[in-house]
C-alpha cells in the first residue's frame, strides 16, 4: 500500500494508522504500508495511541519522483487519506501509474474517481471501511487490475496535453468573442 501525505492533522494521517490497526489485529492481510511527505508521525501516533511500526506503516519522508513511481508500480493500491482534498496530484499520478486507488469521499475526488469502475471511494474518517475496501483488493486481484486500467484510460484523457490546450484556446477564443460584441 502505497500513501504519499503531509503534516497537517486534515490530511488524515490518524485515520491510515486506525486502519492499519484494523488490518493488522482483524484481517490478517500481509501488507506494508509506505507513507511518502513531510508528516509529523510522534503527533498522529501520541493522537491515536497507535505506533505506526506495530502496525506496519513506514513512513518514509519525502522521495524523488522514481523511488515514488517505484512503489506505486510495484503496489497493490494507493490509498488517500485527506478529510479535505480538491484535486490531488498524487492520486492523478498513481491513475496515471494504472494503480488501483482508494480515497475519502471528499471535495474534488469524486470527480477523479467513479466509484467502484475507476477506484474506490469511502467516507472520511471510516477506517473500517477503508480497511474492507483494501482487503477486497487485496483479495480480487482481476478487479484490481481492471480497476486499474480504468483508471489509467480515464486518466490519460483527463491529462492529454494537446487537450487541455485545445480546450484552453477554446475558451479563450469563446471569451474574447464575447467581449468583442
Amino acid at each position: 500500500i502505497v500513501t504519499t501525505i503531509s503534516s497537517p492533522l486534515y490530511k488524515g494521517v490518524d485515520l491510515l494508522l486506525k486502519t492499519a490497526k484494523l488490518m493488522k489485529d482483524n484481517l490478517g492481510l500481509e501488507f506494508e504500508w509506505l507513507c511518502f511527505g513531510n508528516v509529523e508521525v510522534d503527533v498522529a501516533e501520541r493522537i491515536t495511541g497507535i505506533k505506526s511500526s506495530d502496525v506496519n506503516v513506514f513512513f518514509n519522508s519525502v522521495a524523488s519522483a522514481k523511488v515514488i513511481k517505484h512503489a506505486l508500480l510495484n503496489a497493490t493500491c494507493y490509498v488517500h487519506t485527506s478529510y479535505i482534498d480538491n484535486s490531488p496530484n498524487s492520486l492523478c499520478e498513481a491513475q496515471m501509474l494504472g494503480v488501483t486507488c482508494l480515497s475519502t469521499n471528499v471535495g474534488g475526488i469524486p470527480s477523479l474517481i467513479e466509484n467502484e469502475s475507476t477506484g474506490f471511494l469511502f467516507p472520511a474518517n471510516d477506517p473500517y471501511q477503508a480497511a474492507y475496501l483494501i482487503e477486497y483488493v487485496f483479495n480480487n486481484k482481476d478487479l484490481n487490475l481492471k480497476i486499474g486500467r480504468q483508471a489509467y484510460e480515464v486518466a490519460i484523457m483527463r491529462h492529454n496535453k494537446e487537450q487541455i490546450v485545445d480546450s484552453l484556446l477554446s475558451i479563450y477564443e469563446k471569451l474574447a468573442k464575447t467581449n468583442c460584441d
